[in-house]
C-alpha cells in the first residue's frame, strides 16, 4: 500500500479541531420567561464561567471523525502497488547511447537496462503484443509488434552484443516513433529504460500509460571531449594536434593522458582535474600523414577518494594525418583565362578537353563546361558557364539586355562567402529562364534573369554562370578565381562534411562515387561489407552514414578501368554533454509533468473512489442522526 499525494493527509488538522468544538460552551438558546429572579444564578455562571466545558461522549462526534479521516485518505489517494504490465500493445524502449556505456560494478548500464527489459517482458499478458525500440544515434525498432516472446528475448540479446552507440541518442525522436506504435494510450503501454542523462531536448507529452525505468548511480567520467589536428602553416611545425580532457562528474580524478603517432608515444601527461574542470594539451605534429590515437589511463583519484572513472568510451579517440588529395577538375570547352585561374590552385589537378570531348563519363570530381553542354544532364558533380541555347538547364526565350547590373545576391551561400559582384560590368546578356530544380543565387536588375544559379538533386548537384564570361570584365578581377575556388568547393564530394578525414562519431563520411561503383567498407571492429553505389542517391558523393563505432573506418571505392580509391576516416565520441553521465531522477513533461525513475513496472490500483463513497455513506448517517436528534429535542 502507498499513498499516490501524501500531503493529502494534510487534512488530518481538522480531526482535533472537531474535538475542540465538542469542550467550547454551547450557546444557551434564547428563551421568553415571566421573570428573571429564578435565571440570576444561571446568568452567573455564563458570564463568569469559563468558556469551555466538560468533554461528553457523542455519536455525532465519532461519526463526523470518520467523516473527516475519510476525507483526508480519499486527499491522499491510497493505491496498491504491484509489479506488472496489464497493456496487450507494449513499446519497449531501450537507450543505447554513449552514456549507457557507463560500466558500474561488473555490467554497464545497457546490460542493466537489457535485464530490467527481460523483466518487464516476463510480466506481460500473455497474448500480448511487444515491440523493442533502440535508441542510439538513430531510433530503430529493432523488433515488430509481436507475440513471440522468443524473438524479443533474441533482440535483447543482439542488443547486448551490439553494445552501446558512440553518439548521443535523441529521446524525443523514440518517445514520439513509440507513441505511433502504441496506438490508444488506454490500449497500450511505453516504458523507457534510460539513464536519463545529458538530456537537452523538450519532451513530448507522452498522453499517459508511459513508465520510466531509470539506470545508473554515479557521475564520476574524466573523458577526452576534443580532439583534432589543426593546420599551422605560419608556425615551425605543420600542425597541432589538440587534446581536451573534462571532468565531467562530482569527483577529482587522475588520468594518464598519452598520444601515439602510429603506435609511438608523442606526449604524456599526468592529469589531475577537479569537478568540472578540464586540460587542454597541444602537441606539433611535422609527419604528413598517419594515423594520431589519444587514450586515457585511470589512475587513483587524488586526495584517496573512490571514485573512479565510469565511461570507457570517451578514454579514447583518434585524428588521421593525411596529405591534402587534390580536386579532380575536368574542363570542357575552358577558355585560356579560366584555365589559368584554375591551374594557380595546387589543390586542383586539371584536366583540359575540347569542347567536344566530352565523353559521357569521367574519373573527375567536377566537370566544368564552358560554352558546351550535354544533351542530358550528366550524373554527379558540374558547373556550366554560358551553356548554348537547347541545354537542359536554361531556357532563352528573351531578348538580350545590354549592359545589366547585378541588383542582389545571396551572401549568405557558400559560393558567394566574401564576393562583392554589384560593380561587374556586362555587355549584351541573355534574358534566361531556369529549368529543373535551380535556384537563384545572384540576379541581374530588373528583367534581366539570374547570373548565377545552384541546384542539388539525389543524382546530380550544379552551378550555373548564365553570361559568357567574355562579354564581361569578371575574369580580369579578383572575385573571378575566387568565384571558381567557392564554386568547386561547394561542389566538391564530401565537402558539405568537411574536407578532413577526422569526424565526430555519427557523422557521414563521403566518398567521390558514381552509380555502379563498387564501395568496400572496413569497420573499426574489423567487419568487412560491401555495397553498390545506386543511381538514386549518388550526386557524385557516396555518404557512409553508419557511423556508430568509434575508430578506423576505411572506404575503398572501385570502379572499372580506374584506379581504387582509399579514404581512411576517424571516429571519436568527443561530446562534452555525452561525456557527462549522471542519471537523472525524472523526466520532465510538458504541462509540468515527469516521469519519476523506477526500477520496475508498477501497476497501480488506486483505493480513493471507495474512500469516498464511505465518506459520503458516513456524512450522510450523521446528517440522519442529527436530524432525529433534533427532532427528539423539540
Amino acid at each position: 500500500m502507498e499513498l499516490l499525494q501524501p500531503l493529502g493527509l494534510v487534512a488530518l488538522v481538522t480531526l482535533p479541531a472537531i474535538v475542540a468544538l465538542y469542550f467550547l460552551r454551547q450557546r444557551q438558546q434564547p428563551r421568553r420567561v415571566g421573570s428573571l429572579m429564578l435565571w440570576a444564578k444561571a446568568r452567573q455562571q455564563i458570564l463568569r464561567g469559563r468558556p469551555w466545558e466538560r468533554f461528553r461522549p457523542s455519536w455525532l462526534l465519532l461519526l463526523q471523525l470518520l467523516v473527516a479521516a475519510a476525507i483526508a485518505a480519499t486527499l491522499a489517494r491510497p493505491a496498491c502497488v504491484a509489479e506488472g504490465v496489464e497493456s496487450e500493445r507494449l513499446v519497449l524502449i531501450v537507450d543505447a547511447s554513449a552514456s549507457m556505456g557507463a560500466r558500474e560494478g561488473e555490467a554497464t548500464r545497457l546490460d542493466v537496462a537489457l535485464d530490467r527489459a527481460a523483466a518487464t517482458l516476463e510480466t506481460a499478458p500473455e497474448g500480448s503484443e511487444v515491440a523493442l525500440l533502440s535508441a542510439g544515434r538513430l531510433t530503430r525498432v529493432v523488433e515488430p509488434f509481436t507475440t513471440d516472446r522468443g524473438k524479443v528475448q533474441q533482440a535483447l540479446a543482439g542488443l547486448r552484443e551490439r553494445g552501446p552507440d558512440a553518439t548521443a541518442a535523441s529521446l524525443k525522436e523514440a518517445l514520439l516513433l513509440a507513441m505511433q506504435l502504441r496506438g490508444d494510450p488506454q490500449e497500450g503501454r511505453i516504458v523507457l529504460i534510460s539513464d536519463g542523462a545529458n538530456l537537452t531536448e523538450r519532451l513530448p507529452a507522452t498522453g499517459g500509460n508511459t513508465d520510466f525505468i531509470g539506470v545508473g548511480e554515479g557521475d564520476a567520467n574524466l573523458g577526452i571531449v576534443t580532439f583534432e589536428l589543426r593546420r599551422a602553416p605560419s608556425q615551425r611545425f605543420s600542425a597541432a594536434v589538440v587534446t581536451v580532457v573534462a571532468n565531467t562528474g562530482s569527483a577529482p580524478l587522475a588520468a594518464h593522458l598519452r598520444v601515439d603517432l602510429d603506435g609511438s608515444p608523442l606526449e604524456a601527461h599526468r592529469i589531475e582535474l577537479a569537478p568540472g574542470a578540464t586540460r587542454t594539451v597541444t602537441l606539433p605534429v611535422t609527419a604528413d600523414q598517419g594515423v594520431l590515437h589519444a587514450t586515457l589511463e585511470a589512475l587513483p583519484a587524488p586526495g584517496g577518494a573512490e571514485a573512479r572513472d565510469l565511461l570507457p568510451l570517451d578514454d579514447e579517440a583518434w585524428a588521421v594525418i593525411a596529405p591534402d588529395r587534390p580536386l579532380r577538375v575536368l574542363t570542357v570547352g575552358a577558355n585560356p583565362l579560366t584555365l589559368r585561374a584554375l591551374q594557380a590552385n595546387p589543390r586542383l589537378e586539371i584536366e583540359p578537353r575540347p569542347a567536344d570531348g566530352w565523353t559521357g563519363s569521367s574519373d573527375a570530381d567536377v566537370v566544368i563546361f564552358e560554352g558546351t553542354f550535354p544533351a542530358t544532364i550528366p550524373q554527379g558533380r558540374f558547373l556550366a558557364i554560358a551553356p548554348p541555347p537547347g541545354n537542359p538547364l536554361l531556357d532563352y526565350s528573351g531578348e538580350e539586355v545590354q549592359a545589366p547590373r547585378i541588383a542582389s545576391w545571396d551572401r549568405g551561400h557558400p559560393i558567394l562567402y566574401g564576393l562583392e559582384l554589384g560593380d561587374l560590368r556586362f555587355g549584351a546578356v541573355p534574358r534566361v529562364v531556369p529549368q529543373n530544380a535551380f535556384s537563384p543565387l545572384a540576379e541581374f536588375q530588373g528583367q534581366g534573369g539570374p547570373f548565377l544559379l545552384a541546384a542539388r538533386t539525389p543524382g546530380w548537384r550544379g552551378v550555373v554562370i548564365t553570361p559568357p564570361l567574355l562579354g564581361s570584365d569578371l575574369p580580369l578581377r579578383v572575385a573571378f578565381p575566387v568565384l571558381l575556388y567557392n564554386a568547386l568547393g561547394w561542389l566538391s564530394p564530401g565537402g558539405e562534411q568537411g574536407a578532413a578525414l577526422t569526424r565526430k562519431a555519427g557523422e557521414p563520411l563521403a566518398l567521390p562515387a558514381l552509380p555502379g561503383d563498387q564501395v568496400q567498407i572496413k569497420r573499426p571492429s574489423g567487419e568487412v561489407e560491401r555495397a553498390e553505389v545506386q543511381t538514386a542517391g549518388s550526386d557524385g558523393a557516396w555518404l557512409f552514414t553508419d557511423t556508430r563505432q568509434q575508430g578506423l573506418t576505411t572506404l575503398t571505392r572501385s570502379r572499372p578501368g580506374s584506379e581504387d580509391l582509399t579514404l581512411t576516416f576517424a571516429s571519436s565520441l568527443v561530446d562534452r554533454e555525452e561525456s557527462s553521465i549522471r542519471p537523472v531522477a525524472a523526466l520532465e513533461l510538458p504541462g509540468g509533468g515527469e516521469l519519476r525513475a523506477q526500477e520496475r513496472v508498477a501497476r497501480v490500483e488506486p483505493f480513493d473512489a471507495p474512500l469516498l463513497a464511505g465518506a459520503l455513506l458516513l456524512l450522510g448517517l450523521e446528517w440522519a442522526l442529527f436530524l432525529y436528534r433534533q427532532r427528539r429535542q423539540a
